[in-house]
């Protein structure tokens, strides 16, 4: 199960790369962005723990960071982990992703933000 969910990670990681920063506005690659998005928060939701109490322990102390840190690691994890599987599933609807940012590890230092859940692309 393990070597599973790591193999999945992985691929998700390496699929969503160069899919991330593509500009274009043409219906395929904003549907593939949204699901390769969906996947990857789904299979690196773990990522949202260590980056909270990270972050929290940079903003307040590292006492409150391990704990509150962690709770709001979990919160954002199950956000992550249901936004992509909202975004996997409606992929077909060419709108933006809903989390911002997209990505776990695209601005490391920043609170991850959800919604609007159906905003048209550019």
């Amino acid at each position: 199960m393990t070597k599973l969910f790591a193999t999945l990670a992985i691929s998700a990681a390496l699929l969503v790369g160069p899919q991330a920063y593509a500009q274009t506005e043409d219906y395929g690659t904003t549907v593939g962005n949204k699901a390769l998005s969906g996947i990857s928060n789904i299979a690196l939701c773990w990522v949202e723990l260590p980056k909270n109490v990270i972050n929290t322990s940079n903003q307040v102390n590292l006492l409150f960071g391990a704990t509150g840190g962690l709770v709001k690691g979990v919160a954002h994890m199950v956000g992550r982990v249901m936004t992509g599987t909202a975004d996997l599933l409606t992929a077909p609807i060419p709108t933006q992703p809903i989390t911002r940012p997209q990505f776990v590890w695209q601005d490391f230092s920043s609170d991850t933000q959800y919604g609007p859940i159906f905003k048209p692309t550019n």
